[in-house]
Order: structure tokens, then C-alpha cells, then sequence
């Protein structure tokens, strides 16, 4: 529980690592938007030719099975647009982090935001301590605030 108050006590006071701790997040979402996606693209594409004994009440509506199709279309424009959007989201904060000068900067955000990795993990695979790892760590954010700044 005080390790996750602390994380984000961190995340409010730097702008920069919040918008990039978000990238995850936004996976997530996208993801998800997908699957509904897929979901509706597969009802699209059901055919309903159920014979059953059931006595309808009412007069039959020949237009309803378009009317279904129209509004199972509509929502897939919707939600393409919004998978669209996360995923221009998530093009933003990768191209923020391809635009830092030192290639270090960029290896060390890209391993602990975009792949989610530990400390632990991180300076094995750049063999640093986790003291240099900080220290590279802060340099980089500081260096992204400014281009998301400028």
C-alpha cells in the first residue's frame, strides 16, 4: 500500500513520467476496443435463421433485420474511431521518446515504460547499477518535458 501511494506522489510531481506511465493504460484500452470490435464484426456476419414455434404478436417488420445491420455498422465506425485515437496516443509517446538525443535515454524509457520492465531487469540488460539507472532515468525525463514542452 505505500509503495503504490509513493508511485504515484512520484507520477504528480513529474508531468512527463505520468503521460508516459500511461502507455500501458492505453494498451489495455485498445485491446479492449478491439475484442468489442471483433465482437461486433462477428455479429455483423451472424446469420439469425432460428425456425421456432414461438407466435409472434406483432406484424412482422421487414425492415428490422437492416435497421440492425445499419446500427451494428455505426458502431464499428465509432469504435475504429476511438481505436484510432489510442493509437495515435500511443504513437505520440513513442515518437516523444525516439525524438531524445542520447540513445540511452531512449533504451532506458523505452525498457521501463514501454515494456513495463523492473529496475532489476533494466540494469542487467544495460548493465548499469541502479544508482546510474536513476541518475539516466531523471536525465531523460528531463530532457522529454522539454520536448513535450517546446
Amino acid at each position: 500500500m505505500l509503495n503504490t501511494a509513493r508511485v504515484w506522489r512520484a507520477a504528480e510531481a513529474n508531468p512527463i513520467k505520468r503521460y508516459l506511465m500511461e502507455y500501458h493504460t492505453l494498451v489495455c484500452r485498445r485491446d479492449a476496443l478491439l475484442q468489442e470490435l471483433e465482437h461486433l464484426r462477428a455479429a455483423a456476419q451472424r446469420t439469425s435463421g432460428r425456425i421456432t414455434a414461438e407466435i409472434r404478436s406483432a406484424a412482422p417488420n421487414p425492415g428490422s433485420r437492416e435497421d440492425a445491420m445499419l446500427r451494428v455498422v455505426d458502431a464499428q465506425t465509432r469504435l475504429q474511431t476511438l481505436v484510432d485515437h489510442v493509437c495515435e496516443a500511443l504513437l505520440v509517446r513513442l515518437a516523444l521518446i525516439d525524438r531524445l538525443s542520447d540513445e540511452r535515454h531512449k533504451t532506458l524509457l523505452t525498457l521501463r515504460y514501454i515494456n513495463a520492465l523492473p529496475w532489476e531487469t533494466i540494469g542487467y540488460q544495460m548493465h548499469y547499477e541502479r544508482t546510474q539507472l536513476f541518475e539516466i532515468h531523471t536525465a531523460a525525463l528531463r530532457e522529454a518535458q522539454t520536448l513535450l514542452e517546446g
